[in-house]
């Protein structure tokens, strides 16, 4: 399931609810209303950066809009660099330091534990492998069969011991980065580049079959959910989310 940027959200908020009190709500209670209870929106996002497959709750609930509604009069573009403030500040809490390891260690890869018997056999096979590829025996092979002869090896080790081979500690730090910097870098990233080139100005169409609006142009009808949310968020709060995503994404590591 492609999964919604935190900042597209945002401005999708404060554009289809030009209506609002900034000083009714705490933004903690804004994103309440909204369905991104607890935060759980925002972490769910980051978690999911790097995975296309991430189903954890990355697009928000909608049973709330009529809540939004009903608020009274406001600047949307006060409200979204508000909600992005506050979204930037969640990010930087302990308590989401705490949590996001906490889910991260949740979703490690599947590690079997290992017997004192198993982990005897095992090592024995280690023992054989050694054996068979001597440093002269890997010395004689093309490069690509001893990189995999050794990586081989090394995966025997670890399994032998009950630890996460090398594929797996790559895999789960390229979906789960222990540093969550890296998963914002790439989300923020990919807003700024999916969202350059939005053109204010296209035409909409009724479409006859389901009677909903689509583009007049069908190039703009496949563009990212993003691209489309920014179009009807329209070029000022477009304009200035995007500075704030880039301010951002130059402030991280």
């Amino acid at each position: 399931m492609k999964k919604i940027l935190i900042i597209a959200i945002l401005i999708g908020v404060a554009s289809l609810y030009t209506s609002y009190k900034l000083k009714m709500m705490a933004s903690r209670e804004i994103l309440t209303v909204f369905g991104m209870q607890n935060e759980d929106f925002i972490l769910n996002n980051i978690l999911c950066a790097n995975n296309p497959n991430c189903t954890v709750g990355a697009t928000p609930p909608m049973a709330n809009l009529s809540a939004l509604k009903a608020l009274a009069t406001g600047d949307k573009l006060k409200l979204a660099k508000e909600l992005f403030e506050y979204t930037k500040a969640y990010y930087s809490s302990q308590e989401f330091k705490n949590l996001y390891e906490q889910k991260r260690q949740e979703l490690k890869p599947y590690v079997p534990e290992v017997t004192p018997e198993q982990r005897e056999m095992a090592l024995a096979q280690v023992k054989e492998m050694e054996e068979m590829y001597t440093p002269e025996i890997l010395g004689m092979l093309p490069p690509e069969a001893k990189a995999e002869a050794i990586k081989s090896l090394e995966d025997m080790k670890a399994q032998a011991n009950g630890e996460m081979t090398a594929t797996q500690k790559k895999e789960w730090e390229e979906l789960i980065p222990e540093n969550p910097n890296k998963a914002l870098k790439k989300m923020l990233k990919d807003f700024l580049d999916e969202t350059r080139d939005v053109d204010f100005n296209a035409t909409t169409k009724l479409n006859p079959e389901n009677k909903h609006q689509v583009f007049t142009n069908p190039v703009y009808e496949k563009k990212d959910g993003q691209w489309k949310a920014c179009y009807r968020a329209g070029k000022e709060l477009t304009e200035s989310a995007r500075s704030l995503a880039q301010q951002w994404h130059s402030e991280l590591n």
